[in-house]
């Protein structure tokens, strides 16, 4: 209040290597992390602390990144306490997943940001190309739902507006980021190819309901390569 600025302080003040050293460890998947929201947990999950092997959920509980929200008889329902909390663990959870380290990977995220305000489309495919690179393949399932899940999990963290899964009247957007500027519809395939992304856009009008706005709308279609566990193909298209 001082200093008139509101910021992150109550992640500024605590050591978390220690947690996502055991989320590495034991392997926490993406769709996990994902839906940290809602959890149930047994009253007697509370004391089991054994030091060797350390179950995470209690460790999330006993760190502060959970909080119990609701309960019924020995059940407990568990989520994060507040936006704060939720966007700290986000990020972090989004370093983690990377192998190249965290000043590599805050590079990816800068030049991210820079992609996404200029409308480089390349340059981003780029930059994601390398996070998916230095993503550890057993922390990933082979299917379209995992790839995507990381996309939401990079671009949470990087001060845009992000909606993903956003229905319209003939189907679901993948994922939508608004800049003052741009807004950019993605369609992400599995094993397909970008071009049938881009068809399915403009086949369901998509981009239909961000018509009366005043910004460039940006069609994109990305296209994942299960064999190679990364970004085969893209295509852009403007409206």
């Amino acid at each position: 209040m001082m200093n008139c600025d509101f910021r992150n302080y109550w992640y500024l003040t605590g050591n978390t290597s220690f947690l996502f050293q055991s989320l590495k460890k034991q392997k926490y998947d993406i769709e996990k992390i994902r839906t940290m929201q809602t959890l149930e947990l047994e009253e007697v999950e509370f004391s089991e602390y054994d030091v060797s092997n350390l179950r995470l959920l209690p460790l999330l509980y006993q760190t502060g990144y959970l909080s119990i929200k609701t309960h019924c008889d020995n059940t407990y329902t568990l989520g994060y306490p507040n936006k704060e909390v939720e966007e700290s663990f986000s990020l972090q959870s989004s370093y983690y997943y990377s192998s190249s380290g965290f000043d590599d990977t805050s590079i990816i995220y800068s030049n991210l940001i820079k992609a996404i305000r200029v409308n480089d489309i390349p340059k981003l495919i780029e930059n994601l190309k390398v996070y998916y690179a230095n993503v550890n393949y057993e922390l990933v399932a082979n299917n379209e739902k995992s790839y995507h899940l990381i996309f939401d999990l990079i671009f949470k963290n990087l001060a845009f507006k992000l909606a993903t899964e956003v229905r319209t009247n003939k189907g679901r957007i993948d994922a939508v980021i608004e800049t003052e500027k741009y807004i950019y519809i993605f369609e992400f395939k599995y094993n397909q190819t970008a071009e049938i992304a881009i068809r399915q856009i403009k086949e369901k009008e998509y981009y239909q309901k961000y018509l009366l706005g005043n910004k460039e709308i940006v069609l994109v279609g990305i296209n994942f390569n299960g064999e190679k566990k990364q970004i085969d193909e893209f295509l852009i298209e403007e409206v």
